[in-house]
C-alpha cells in the first residue's frame, strides 16, 4: 500500500497490538507513529508507554518507520494536533489510526481508492471508516454516501483540510452556532453543538475532533461514510479518555469487507438516513446529561479516576 498510515499510540499495548497485526496484512510502505509521553511521576503508565512503543520497534515487514515520541504528557489534543501537523508537512495526505479503532484489512484500500478520486473535490473534507448507523443504510445501493459529520475512528484526509484546521475556535463560536443554520439543520441538535463548542472554546475539554467537525460544517464539507462499518472500537473501558462505558451501543461494533469495485452515489450531498438518525441518537443530549458532564469536568482529578472506574464496572456488568 503506497499511501502512508499515521499511528496514534500511547499506553495500552494490548490494543496497540491488535491494531498492528492488521497492519502486519496490508504492510504499508511507509508509517509515522505519534506517541504522547507519560503523566509525571507516573511510573506504571511510563513502562505501558514504553511498552507501546517496543512494539513498533518489533515490526517485521519492509516499512519506512518516522517516529514523533514526546517525552512529556501533552493530553490528547495536543499531542494528536502536533503530530498530525508533523505528518502532513511531508505527505498530501494519510490514513490515520489510535491504538484504540481497529480496522477491517479493506479499510486502507477503501480509503487509497477515494483519496484519489476525490482528491480534487473540494466538496469533502476526508473519508471515514466506522458507521456507527449501519442499521440505517443498508437500503442503500452504493458503497459509500456523505455526511455532514466526520467519522474519526480510523479516517484519512489530505493536506488541503487539515492545512484548515485550527485546535481553537472563535471565543463567539456560540453565537456563530445560533445564527447559521449549517451548523444546526433541527432545533433539535442547536443546543449539543452550542455545548460541545463552546465547551472547547473555553478549555474545558481536551478534544481535536469538534473542532475538525466545525472545520467542515462551517465550510459546507462533506465526509465519506462507508454504508458498512470498517472499524471497531475496542477502547472503551477502564484507561480510556472518553469512552469509558463499556456497555454503549457502539462499543466493539462488527465490521465488513467492504466491496470493489466501490459503487459510489450519484450526487456529492449529505445522506438524510444517517445525518438525521446521526442527529437524533448521538447530537441530541438532554440538558441534565449535558449539564452532569459539565459538572464531571470540573471535578478534581481523583474524583474524576473514582467516577470513572464506577461507570467501567457498571458498564461491564450491563454488558455482561
Amino acid at each position: 500500500m503506497d499511501t502512508p498510515v499515521a499511528l496514534v499510540i500511547f499506553r495500552r499495548p494490548n490494543h496497540t497490538q491488535r491494531v498492528l497485526e492488521v497492519l502486519a496484512e496490508i504492510r504499508p510502505k511507509r508509517m509515522y507513529v505519534i506517541s504522547d509521553g507519560p503523566s509525571q511521576g507516573n511510573e506504571d503508565e511510563a513502562l505501558l508507554v514504553n511498552e507501546c512503543r517496543e512494539l513498533i520497534d518489533q515490526i517485521q515487514w519492509d516499512c519506512e518507520i518516522l517516529k514523533n515520541y514526546s517525552e512529556e504528557n501533552m493530553g490528547s489534543r495536543r499531542r494528536v494536533v502536533s503530530g498530525l501537523d508533523w505528518v502532513f508537512e511531508t505527505e498530501d495526505r494519510a490514513i490515520i489510526l489510535e491504538d484504540d479503532c481497529v480496522p477491517e484489512a479493506s479499510f486502507f484500500k477503501f480509503c487509497e481508492e477515494l483519496l484519489s478520486k476525490l482528491e480534487h473535490e473540494l466538496r469533502v473534507a476526508g473519508i471515514g471508516g466506522s458507521n456507527v448507523l449501519e442499521e440505517k443504510t443498508q437500503s442503500l445501493v452504493s458503497d459509500y454516501f456523505f455526511s455532514r459529520y466526520p467519522a474519526i475512528w480510523g479516517w484519512a484526509t489530505w493536506r488541503r483540510t487539515w492545512s484548515r484546521y485550527s485546535q481553537n475556535l472563535p471565543k463567539n463560536v456560540v453565537k456563530e452556532v445560533r445564527h447559521h443554520r449549517q451548523f444546526a439543520p433541527s432545533r433539535s441538535n442547536l443546543a449539543y453543538w452550542r455545548s460541545k463548542f463552546g465547551d472547547v472554546s473555553k478549555g474545558l475539554v481536551d478534544a481535536w475532533d469538534y473542532q475538525l467537525a466545525y472545520l467542515s460544517m462551517k465550510s459546507e464539507q462533506l465526509w465519506v461514510i462507508p454504508r458498512n462499518n470498517q472499524i471497531s472500537n475496542i477502547g472503551f473501558g477502564e484507561g480510556a479518555t472518553h469512552t469509558f462505558d463499556t456497555a454503549s451501543a457502539f462499543s466493539m461494533i462488527r465490521v465488513t469487507a467492504a466491496s470493489f469495485p466501490l459503487a459510489g452515489p450519484i450526487d456529492i450531498k449529505p445522506e438524510p438516513l444517517y445525518d438525521e438518525a446521526l442527529q437524533e441518537r448521538l447530537h441530541n443530549e438532554p440538558f441534565l446529561r449535558r449539564l452532569l458532564i459539565k459538572v464531571f469536568r470540573i471535578l478534581p482529578a481523583s474524583l474524576k479516576a473514582r467516577a470513572r472506574k464506577h461507570l467501567y464496572r457498571n458498564g461491564k456488568q450491563n454488558h455482561d
